[in-house]
């Protein structure tokens, strides 16, 4: 009971320490760098490209081809065990954790890939939105009826039209969402004053 207990505080301690330490980490070397507003690039007009940061997709392919090996692994050694002798065969429970933990190898492998996918690439009326497998959605800012904050643990914007539809979604530690941030309270400045009353930053953070 005490060990259950344990485990399940420290895992809540973690959960609540570690987006904090990443938040404060991302935030201090963004503001190192400092934060100029790009000119638009000369052949396409972009402005900038929200995307995930590099260190997320690499730690989430490596995490998941580990555990993939380590998968197919027990699954291997099941196997051979099974085969070579039927009356010590590993137990069912063995079996089930092996698949899983292939199976979430593969999530994760895939999920690095979905958000090297995902970016928004920004123009001054109007972006680009590709989020993971999805195709690109063209979205003008004129869609844009409201604003509201990202459920994550980085905070971020969801942006929706006149309908209540999602038309894109920007996380609070996307590479360049303080830019996005900006440019949508200059260009939408009554849509973002009526979606973050009384808040200059909104959901940046």
């Amino acid at each position: 009971m005490h060990i259950t207990v344990l485990s399940v505080s420290l895992a809540l301690v973690i959960g609540i320490v570690v987006p904090i330490v990443v938040a404060a980490l991302v935030r201090r070397g963004d503001a190192a760098r400092g934060k100029t507003f790009p000119m638009p690039d000369a052949v396409t007009g972009v402005l900038f490209e929200v995307r995930t940061r590099r260190w997320q997709r690499v730690l989430l392919r490596v995490i998941g081809y580990v555990m993939a090996i380590v998968g197919a692994f027990m699954t291997f050694i099941g196997a051979v065990v099974g085969f070579t002798d039927p009356d010590e065969a590993l137990p069912f429970g063995f079996w089930i954790a092996a698949v899983l933990i292939l199976a979430f190898g593969v999530w994760l492998v895939m999920m690095a890939s979905a958000l090297g996918r995902t970016r928004l690439q920004v123009w001054e009326d109007r972006l680009l939105a590709r989020r993971g497998f999805r195709a690109e959605r063209l979205v003008l800012l004129s869609d844009v009826a409201r604003l509201t904050p990202y459920a994550s643990q980085y905070g971020g914007i969801v942006a929706k039209g006149a309908d209540g539809g999602k038309l894109f979604i920007s996380d609070g530690l996307e590479l360049n969402h303080d830019l996005l941030a900006d440019h949508l309270r200059t260009r939408l400045p009554q849509v973002w004053a009526a979606s973050f009353p009384g808040d200059a930053r909104g959901a940046q953070r």
